[in-house]
């Protein structure tokens, strides 16, 4: 059977799994970080390509009709790196030149980028073999010390004569080959064998099979750099998502409309911006012969209300509500769904306050009222006591309970300090 073909001649249905290097950032970055970075790059437009048309599908499907949303991409990136006047080019320009060197392909690129508004970095203070680009993930300073021999990756000549006086014959007429192509010297055959030149030839191909195919996207985090368990680093977690331009994916998806609510939830969550009797009257005013009005109704009219003061008038003159109603879910334009939360905060804080304040009068009403009573039994207690004890002269006993109070208990030997109330009650007690 043909490859990847069934019997009636239709082709395999296939899974594929698509291993990408990471963005790649070191202190000394050669023709490797490059080159992957370069893969990065296209597989991140890519990326940025597949979140902006999910994004069209879903307010599509939704029934909401969107303007053209301007986004960030890195086409100006991959314009630096695969233009006409980019690094490949100008890296396999400079490996035909005779006495070619690493400088003199520095320095044309200085020139050719000389721009202020460019993503070609140049500074004083790099080296004559170094140069930047600020790639979608972040600056990278690249050292062109063996650029040309790495991307030429030619067999040295005393490896090519041994082989050429080989026994084997394949060996021989595969090196017979590279001989003759290197003594031919064509300016088109060495630029279209550089290493760099089949990496993008490669990277084209790469991009038309996964264009063919449903992609999907799978980014792994590592949370901390020493894979210690239950530790987040919290900056190294984000630049990772950076890198892997998620952010950028984010903010794709946030331009138009940043936040979305089913209508349930939205009902159930900005009911109680508005007075009860107010939002029954007009859901009442908007049926028809007294029927059930739809849940898109009840949504128009409570947003209507509590976003009045975010609608912007366009330059035409209509009016641009601060949000969209789709086929399942409200969609909220740019600080909209703040103001309501705020709105809805403050509700709260008011209706927290009132709770608080009831909960706390009766907590100080119960205290009061047993303080009451405490005192009422309190008096009733010091006043029996006292009924025995009289006020003037008597020749009674005083039992051994005032022995603290008096001295004794013996009358001749008390002391002259009356019974106070505390006295009886630590008795009582």
């Amino acid at each position: 059977l043909p490859s990847g073909r069934d019997t009636s001649g239709k082709p395999y249905p296939y899974i594929g799994l698509l291993d990408i290097f990471g963005f790649e950032s070191f202190n000394v970055n050669d023709f490797e970080q490059i080159c992957i970075n370069h893969a990065n790059e296209v597989l991140q437009k890519k990326f940025t390509h597949d979140i902006f048309t999910s994004v069209q599908d879903e307010y599509k499907s939704e029934g909401i009709y969107l303007d053209d949303v301007p986004f960030v991409d890195n086409c100006d990136v991959l314009n630096l790196i695969e233009g006409k006047m980019g690094v490949i080019n100008m890296l396999n320009e400079e490996c035909v030149i005779p006495k070619s060197s690493e400088s003199n392909f520095v320095s044309k690129l200085n020139m050719a980028h000389n721009k202020p508004r460019t993503r070609f970095i140049r500074k004083k203070t790099f080296a004559p073999n170094q140069f930047g680009i600020k790639h979608y993930a972040g600056n990278v300073i690249y050292t062109a010390n063996t650029f040309i021999a790495k991307n030429l990756d030619t067999l040295p000549q005393d490896v090519i004569d041994a082989t050429v006086a080989s026994n084997n014959p394949l060996i021989k007429q595969f090196c017979l080959a590279i001989q003759r192509e290197k003594k031919s010297n064509k300016r088109d055959s060495i630029i279209s064998n550089t290493v760099w030149t089949k990496f993008k030839l490669q990277l084209k191909q790469l991009l038309s099979d996964i264009e063919k195919t449903k992609t999907w996207y799978v980014k792994c985090i590592n949370p901390n750099k020493n894979r210690d368990p239950h530790s987040f680093n919290l900056k190294y977690s984000l630049s990772q998502l950076h890198c892997a331009g998620v952010l950028s994916a984010v903010q794709l998806s946030r331009q138009a409309f940043p936040n979305r609510l089913l209508f349930t939830r939205t009902i159930h969550r900005f009911r109680i911006l508005v007075k009860s009797d107010w939002f029954r009257n007009k859901i009442r005013s908007s049926s028809i012969l007294g029927g059930e009005v739809d849940i898109v109704t009840k949504v128009k009219i409570l947003l209507d209300e509590l976003l009045k003061c975010e609608e912007v008038i366009s330059a035409d003159g209509n009016v641009i509500k601060a949000y969209e109603c789709g086929n399942t879910h409200v969609y909220f334009r740019t600080g909209a769904i703040e103001h309501l939360e705020t709105r809805r905060l403050k509700v709260h804080d008011r209706c927290a306050a009132k709770i608080q304040k009831f909960v706390r009068r009766k907590k100080s009403m119960k205290l009061i009222t047993a303080n009451e009573e405490e005192q009422e039994e309190t008096n009733t207690i010091i006043k029996f006591f006292k009924s025995f004890f009289p006020s003037k002269g008597g020749s009674i006993q005083f039992p051994s309970m005032f022995r603290d109070c008096y001295g004794s208990a013996n009358p001749s030997k008390r002391k002259s300090r009356p019974i106070e109330d505390d006295d009886i009650l630590r008795y009582v007690r």
